[in-house]
């Protein structure tokens, strides 16, 4: 099981490192935020936990960048305020649409914290955490579905 779980994220961070380094990369767009490892972590080791279902892991990923870009944004750029801001915003608006992942709570700080190039990419930032989140969910589905013998993931997809 270890291994196993070692195995799927590598295979997912493979394929972001690809895509990231064989296409975005050149566009100035990431498709890799730190907070992707911790969703690894539990789409590989945990995958049948509420907060690993596709729902928790597209939906908080997205309105977390959300948040955090508009907390940025409101602040006037000045991160000291909208760190604390979009980390309970974040938090919040994951409840409420029941979508709590707890990885995303960093992603709603990467959009504040981030180097000036992602910053400067405002609610562009939801694309790369869209489709990065996306194939992080996709590469779940194939790898426990073929790999791990009888699990079943997802658990629900909504």
């Amino acid at each position: 099981m270890i291994l196993k779980s070692g195995l799927g994220g590598l295979v997912s961070a493979g394929l972001l490192s690809a895509v990231h380094f064989g296409i975005t990369d050149a566009h100035d767009m990431t498709m890799i935020l730190g907070s992707f490892g911790a969703t690894s972590v539990l789409l590989f080791a945990a995958p049948v936990v509420p907060f690993s279902q596709p729902r928790n892991v597209i939906g908080g990923h997205l309105i977390s960048a959300f948040v955090g870009v508009s907390a940025l944004k409101l602040c006037g750029g000045n991160a000291a305020l909208a760190v604390p801001l979009a980390c309970g915003a974040s938090i919040m608006a994951m409840q409420a649409t029941n979508t709590v992942h707890p990885p995303a709570g960093g992603t709603a700080l990467i959009a504040v914290m981030g180097s000036p190039a992602l910053t400067a990419m405002g609610y562009g930032l939801l694309v790369p955490t869209g489709l990065g989140s996306g194939l992080l969910v996709a590469s779940a589905v194939l790898y426990n579905n073929t790999l791990r013998g009888a699990m079943r993931y997802p658990q629900y997809w909504y």
